[in-house]
């Protein structure tokens, strides 16, 4: 943390050193969150276009056989080209890069995924990217290849039924959800409900909405806000609990594992 922390302040030459060894650290470490976690630096042109050079400087050495690190004897873990296409590729389709380029963000995908066919990350940036460049279906289709490489993974499950969804294939994320979904139910969409699942109704109504089916999509955000007044009920429930218990320290919110949500309507009362 105070290594990243420091980016934030650092600037100039001294930004671009301490840039430069955090992403061989993460790069060689394989981490796939490392765009995300630099991502934030991007609110300052400067550093973006720093972070555009150091990571273009990796890529032209370690295509040319070089390792990461100039003074260390240690061999450049072959993980870390595949990582460092995927930095690139997210970081060239980034809302905040003076000139979007789509079409060489892929290109580094394609590189990624003929380095290693399955890693179910790369088709999840594809699906980004197409999001991006304002084509929902194919978006759609790179998030359902991602979720084919792990059918187990019950994260990419939902990250392809919410993208068949903003597609318009409601029928397609319903069957998509289903595989994870109560069998006894009716459809995945009553377990759903059932299950308080409150992106879900809010992505179908968007898709009902879109569709012109105005009548499901209003269903689909009464159902959100009766989620939250059940929310808003059951709070009643923690009154008696407290008392029962005799756990008033929950009540206050000084004490460790006191109440900021509870307080206000106690004291109102």
């Amino acid at each position: 943390m105070p290594k990243r922390l420091a980016l934030d302040i650092a600037q100039g030459e001294d930004f671009i050193n301490r840039a430069t060894k955090y992403i061989i650290a993460g790069l060689e470490r394989a981490v796939p969150s490392l765009f995300v976690d630099i991502k934030g630096l991007y609110g300052d042109k400067d550093k973006l276009k720093a972070v555009e050079d150091v990571v273009t400087s990796f890529k032209a050495k370690m295509e040319a056989g070089e390792g990461l690190q100039e003074d260390s004897d240690a061999d450049t873990p072959p993980t870390a080209l595949l990582w460092l296409y995927y930095f690139m590729a997210l970081h060239f389709a980034h809302p905040l890069h003076p000139s979007p380029d789509y079409a060489q963000a892929l290109k580094l995908l394609e590189q990624a995924e003929e380095h290693t066919p399955t890693l179910p990350e790369i088709n999840m940036a594809r699906a980004l990217i197409y999001k991006r460049a304002g084509d929902p279906e194919a978006a759609a289709k790179a998030m359902e290849d991602a979720r084919l490489l792990d059918g187990q993974d019950r994260f990419l499950n939902g990250k392809a039924g919410k993208y068949w969804l903003r597609a318009g294939e409601v029928q397609k994320a319903s069957e998509t959800f289903g595989l994870f979904t109560k069998k006894e139910t009716p459809t995945p969409g009553h377990d759903l409900t059932d299950m308080q699942c409150t992106w879900f109704l809010q992505e179908e109504g968007d898709a009902f909405r879109r569709a012109g089916k105005l009548g499901k999509a209003l269903k689909r955000y009464k159902q959100v806000i009766t989620i939250f007044q059940d929310y808003d009920d059951d709070q009643y429930d923690f009154h008696t609990y407290a008392l029962r218990k005799t756990t008033f320290m929950a009540y206050d919110r000084s004490e460790p594992g006191g109440s900021d949500l509870m307080y206000p309507r106690i004291r109102s009362h």
